[in-house]
């Protein structure tokens, strides 16, 4: 059998490169390999063989980095190319009071970013100036403001001298109070001291004004059905010191007031001496009948605002509506000493 000979196979690039030849380019994965192992000399080794000092500043707006070589360093620099002195840039810092992405330099004016201080919220009202004085007359309720809706601060004794500012609001006078605006009942207010007995004397005087009798009524006990045991007090007591009187009115079933609780008293009288003394009477007894409320003749005294004394109310519209023809007497109910 004959057989012919051919030429062999050229070697691939991976066997020629075990033969050695270094014509044939490594390979890929070798070149990563030997870049690996060679030094880098870079800008950063350069530097650091460079004697040259460094300076940071730090700045609360922006952080700002600059390089200055050593005063030998222009040799170096010539020798190893080290680039110019210059300036690394800024660092973008935003704060509150400016927009983002806009650097802050050191040497920019940074006094619109200074936050002012919060306000507290807190307001102080001018004092008013005082124009005068004044004297209480009785004790006397000191208010934050012209109204009963307002805020009772303190009572100052009667014969108290007040500062007065001149301004009024309808019943009420403006005084100045421990450096502060207040209001008081104007009524109250005289600028004469007053003597040592202020209270105005009643026209009539009411009989037995000493003692008070628990005993009962003459008229019968029927009134005193679903009544307090306070309210049974003042309808005994009144019915024993004004014989005079013959009518009253007590529990009013559904009433949605002191008459519906039994907590109230109405002695009928249209005669205005009579009833002035039967309010002024009852007001001296308060403690032993467990009083809280007088109404008459379109006024007003309550225990809670005893400073101000009979206070007048608006026109209801009739003698009833403004207790005119009977005097109203609310208690609370069973706190009376006698």
């Amino acid at each position: 059998m004959w057989f012919t000979r051919t030429d062999p196979a050229p070697l691939s690039a991976r066997r020629q490169a075990r033969i050695g030849d270094c014509s044939v380019p490594a390979p890929r994965h070798q070149g990563r390999h030997v870049a690996a192992r060679t030094p880098r000399t870079g800008i950063w080794s350069r530097w650091l063989s460079a004697p040259a000092g460094a300076l940071a500043v730090v700045t609360a707006g922006s952080v700002g980095f600059a390089v200055w070589p050593h005063p030998a360093a222009s040799t170096i620099t010539s020798a190893s190319g080290l680039i110019a002195p210059r300036s690394l840039g800024t660092v973008d810092a935003p704060t509150a009071d400016r927009e983002p992405g806009v650097a802050v330099s050191r040497s920019a004016d940074r006094s619109a970013a200074i936050v002012p201080p919060a306000r507290s919220g807190v307001e102080t009202a001018p004092v008013p100036k005082a124009t005068g004085h004044r004297w209480s007359t009785t004790d006397l309720n000191v208010w934050s403001g012209a109204g009963e809706d307002s805020t009772l601060l303190t009572v100052i004794p009667a014969g108290t001298r007040v500062a007065i500012t001149g301004s009024e609001d309808g019943d009420w006078a403006q005084i100045v109070r421990a450096g502060l605006p207040r209001w008081v009942n104007a009524a109250y207010l005289s600028p004469d001291k007053p003597t040592a007995d202020t209270t105005p004397p009643t026209t009539t005087q009411a009989p037995s004004p000493g003692s008070v009798s628990y005993a009962p009524c003459r008229l019968g006990s029927a009134v005193e059905s679903g009544l307090t045991a306070d309210a049974v007090r003042v309808y005994r007591a009144v019915c024993a010191a004004f014989p005079q009187v013959t009518s009253y009115g007590g529990l009013r079933p559904g009433d949605s007031g002191e008459h519906g609780t039994g907590q109230a008293l109405d002695i009928m009288t249209s005669d205005q001496a009579l009833g002035d003394a039967i309010a002024a009477w009852v007001i001296d007894h308060r403690s032993e009948l467990g009083v809280s409320e007088v109404l008459w003749s379109q006024q007003i005294w309550t225990v809670e605002r005893i400073s101000e004394g009979w206070r007048t109310f608006t026109d209801r519209g009739s003698a009833t509506a403004n207790h005119e023809d009977h005097v109203h007497v609310t208690v609370y109910g069973d706190s009376g000493t006698g």
